[in-house]
């Protein structure tokens, strides 16, 4: 049964326990109602009777006092006085007597109207006998004008043994009849009203039961519920979906419990899929990050072998002219020794032969330099990118390496790269690392920053400017180009892997991408760029130390 069923089931027992209350209420009223009644009615009928007893007993004792009187008056006549008085004592008795039958008359029909209420025979037998003596007395009192002697002897004859019954035997039954119906009254009203209070207490004691026992079950079957699906709640929360809730039948808990053990097992079930398929990614993960360094490695290698490609265009001038020296040089010489193997040597031809070897020489060491300090700048560099271990270095110097190894990329292209930072300011930091965020940047813009339509809008032609500066426990770097320019939509993917606008032209859109990832996970800084269409771009790069990528100090 349902919780809804069970609540519906104590409110519909309610309900007919009140109903019962007040029809078993309802019931007792009109019994209690009907034994009033009748215990009313036996009262007034015994009310009737005493007064109807007391009436007749009145009018007798007048009946025998004035017999008296009017035999006592006859007896002693003798004159018009005697003649006068026994005249005003018949008046006196007619008046006095008439009074009494018509009052015991009024009583004796209101006692015949209760005895036929209930259906009383022997309060019909007292009202019949005393309308029977009513008519002797009444008799009696009519004829005492003609003859009162005659009268009184009737009386005394023919109403005294009616009289006596009445007063001896009918009177008292009557009475005792009545009084015992009064008391049955009585005892018949009390009975239906302890039957009727029982009747309502055993209604509401059965029906109070009967809700009692609804709503433990219930209140128990609620309480053990709540609890049993907070410890479920609890163990869910704490991640055993293996706990099982034990709520049985087809109330609300019970769906509740079979829904929640089912949920835990679809969890637990998605739980292992899902660990399966975390292994899978970081199985992915982990080559992708693979794969990314070997993109990283390569990219480096690119740069390296563009490096080379560089070094040996750079430097395959110098050594040219130096060669050429070398060999003009060698040429005089061994001209100047085959003039000496034939005689003597003038000085003018040795003059001129020295001169001119040491001009050779000179323009050769000039070149031999020029190699050298190239081969110099383009070596510290290779090394740099080629090991990610931190070095000491002056920042100045280094970047100015940094820049001349550029130089074939930046000159080719007719682009000025100038670079500004404090004069010997030391550090030690990953310059491979650092080279390579430059050099990107750089390379980014004399490759996608100068088209041909904006180089003719340029006054002082195409400046790519990299200033830095140490402030506020940080290294900033700015990269800063008069090019064309970015698009907000440009500049808010330029950090995704494999984002480019020359695709099609050799980009691969992973140079930015590189740049972004070695700011932040090797020198654990950040880099942002601001751009417009038309007024170039600038690029910003913050570097915190002391870190392991760079720290401050000899």
């Amino acid at each position: 049964m349902t919780l809804r069923n069970r609540f519906r089931l104590v409110l519909a027992v309610l309900a007919f326990t009140a109903v019962a209350a007040l029809a078993l209420i309802g019931v007792g009223a009109y019994l209690r109602g009907e034994s009033v009644d009748l215990l009313s009615r036996e009262l007034r009928a015994d009310h009737l009777l005493v007064e109807l007893q007391s009436c007749m007993l009145d009018t007798q004792r007048q009946m025998a006092y004035f017999s008296a009187s009017l035999a006592d008056a006859g007896a002693d006549a003798g004159g018009d006085s005697e003649a006068a008085t026994t005249g005003r004592i018949q008046d006196e008795l007619k008046e006095s007597l008439n009074a009494s039958f018509a009052s015991c008359r009024e009583q004796s029909n209101a006692l015949k109207i209760g005895a036929l209420d209930l259906s009383s025979a022997e309060l019909q037998d007292v009202a019949r006998e005393s309308d029977l003596l009513l008519a002797d007395w009444t008799y009696v009192a009519e004829n005492i004008d003609r003859d009162f002697v005659a009268a009184v002897t009737r009386q005394q004859t023919a109403a005294q043994p009616r009289s006596e019954a009445l007063f001896a035997s009918v009177f008292p039954s009557a009475v005792t009849s009545v009084r015992a119906s009064v008391v049955q009254a009585r005892e018949a009203l009390a009975s239906i009203s302890m039957q009727i209070d029982r009747m309502l207490l055993v209604c509401l004691a059965f029906g109070f039961m009967v809700i009692g026992v609804v709503l433990y079950g219930l209140i128990a079957r609620l309480s053990y519920g709540m609890q049993v699906l907070t410890d479920g709640a609890i163990a869910f929360g704490r991640g055993d979906l293996e706990h099982t809730l034990l709520l049985f039948g087809d109330d609300e808990f019970g769906r509740i419990s079979s829904e929640m053990n089912r949920m835990a097992t679809d969890l637990n079930r998605t739980t292992d899929l899902l660990a399966h398929h975390a292994k899978k990614l970081e199985a992915n993960l982990k080559t992708l990050k693979e794969t990314q360094a070997d993109l990283v490695r390569e990219q480096r290698m690119a740069a390296l072998g563009g490096l080379v490609a560089g070094v040996a265009h750079e430097v395959n001038t110098p050594l040219g002219v130096a060669f050429t020296a070398g060999t003009f040089c060698r040429d005089r010489f061994v001209a100047l020794q085959a003039l000496q193997s034939q005689g003597p040597v003038s000085d003018d031809e040795l003059q001129a032969a020295m001169e001119d070897g040491a001009d050779a020489l000179a323009l050769m060491i000039d070149n031999l330099a020029k190699a050298a300090h190239l081969i110099e700048s383009f070596k510290q560099v290779a090394v740099d990118r080629g090991q990610p271990d931190t070095r000491h270095i002056k920042i100045d110097s280094w970047l100015s390496k940094v820049i001349t190894s550029l130089s074939p990329l930046t000159k080719r292209h007719t682009i000025e790269v100038q670079c500004g930072a404090p004069v010997d300011l030391e550090c030690t930091l990953a310059a491979g690392e650092l080279e390579q965020v430059i050099s990107n940047l750089i390379v980014n813009s004399v490759v996608h920053a100068f088209p041909d339509e904006h180089r003719q809008k340029l006054d002082g032609g195409p400046k790519v400017e990299v200033k830095v500066d140490v402030r506020e426990s940080a290294m900033w770097i700015h990269v800063v180009d008069n090019g064309r320019g970015m698009p907000p939509e440009e500049l808010a993917q330029v950090f995704e892997p494999f984002f480019t606008t020359k695709r099609g032209e050799g980009g691969s859109g992973l140079g930015m991408h590189i740049v972004h990832q070695i700011v932040h996970d090797r020198f654990e800084g950040s880099i942002s760029g601001q751009s417009s269409l038309g007024e170039g771009t600038t690029w910003v790069i913050q570097i915190p130390y002391p870190t392991l990528a760079l720290a401050f100090g000899s």
